[in-house]
């Protein structure tokens, strides 16, 4: 059955699709994030001491991985939907929580809501953008 343009692309609208070469890339990149030494820096013939060499290293790769922790995060969050399981970046993404984190949740937005004192009676729920954080980004460590 041939579907209208349209409709293919009114569906697809609905759909994240994170192919095998952009976690490829990422992997790749965070590699040579991981295996950057002073010596791969331009003008490494300069002597420096150790710890120049160190902050300078620190200071060159840190864009690196702000855009690998960015671009991880990213493609995580858009890739997440409250029915969905899967590993992304050797990440285990769930689209639900366990009740215990949930509950801490709930208590945490009590507070920000004001009813710290009346939690067990506090009738409020989650926002969606919160519940989302606690299933993606909250799950995802910092590259060092």
């Amino acid at each position: 059955m041939d579907l209208p343009d349209e409709i293919i692309k009114y569906i697809q609208s609905y759909l994240t699709i994170v192919s095998w070469r952009a976690e490829h890339h990422f992997l790749k990149l965070l590699q040579r994030y991981k295996n950057f030494t002073f010596e791969d820096i331009p003008l490494s013939y300069w002597r420096y001491t150790d710890q120049m060499k160190r902050n300078y290293l620190y200071e060159y790769t840190t864009p690196l991985r702000d855009y690998l922790n960015e671009y991880r995060q990213r493609i995580i969050w858009n890739a997440w939907t409250l029915k969905s399981s899967f590993t992304l970046f050797d990440i285990q993404v769930n689209g639900v929580i366990r009740h215990a984190e949930y509950i801490q949740l709930l208590y945490s937005r009590a507070n920000v809501e004001g009813a710290y004192n009346e939690y067990y009676t506090w009738q409020g729920c989650l926002p969606l953008n919160d519940y989302k954080k606690a299933c993606t980004i909250y799950r995802i460590s910092t590259i060092y």
